[in-house]
């Protein structure tokens, strides 16, 4: 007996998110390496040195981080692809994003030897508007869609918090 279309689809998932998976103490290592740039250091203001005896003050831009990781291949495209459709109208990746449910977003291509990532900033994303009025490119399979954002835009609209592009470490 088959599998039916729902079975399929958590099939592919569960594949795919194994996938991923393997690379997640890459993953972590890129997060710690990228915390640096979203925690700032300050010095104390006269009243939090003199009534606190605080002499430095520690900001952190929190929230929640997102992560695709792609397989290499798709690394000459030089830009971050999200899911914007499905045609069963649930929604996607594009809608949770334009609702603010994440803050960051790690997007990396990865093989064997190599590896290209960028961490970027989504807040800054809605605010350049770059998830409005977006064309959607629907894949081969007619099922689902996505947006292009080249990295090049992401940069010039002073999204980017790192990047990397080199060799498997």
């Amino acid at each position: 007996m088959g599998l039916n279309n729902t079975e399929m689809k958590q099939r592919d998932f569960q594949e795919k998110k194994a996938w991923a998976d393997k690379f997640l103490p890459e993953i972590e290592s890129i997060i710690r390496k990228v915390a640096g740039k979203i925690i700032s250091i300050r010095e104390a203001t006269e009243e939090e040195d003199t009534k606190q005896s605080t002499d430095y003050v520690i900001e952190i831009s929190s929230g929640r981080i997102g992560c695709r990781v792609r397989d290499y291949k798709y690394v000459s495209f030089n830009d971050v692809t999200i899911r914007a459709w499905l045609s069963s109208g649930v929604r996607t990746e594009i809608d949770k994003l334009r609702e603010g449910l994440l803050q960051w977003y790690l997007y990396m291509w990865i093989s064997d030897e190599r590896m290209k990532w960028v961490f970027w900033n989504v807040d800054k994303a809605l605010q350049a508007g770059l998830f409005n009025g977006s064309d959607i490119i629907k894949n081969k399979d007619m099922m689902t869609g996505f947006v292009s954002i080249p990295i090049s835009t992401l940069s010039e609209k002073e999204c980017v918090v790192d990047i990397y592009d080199g060799v498997r470490t």
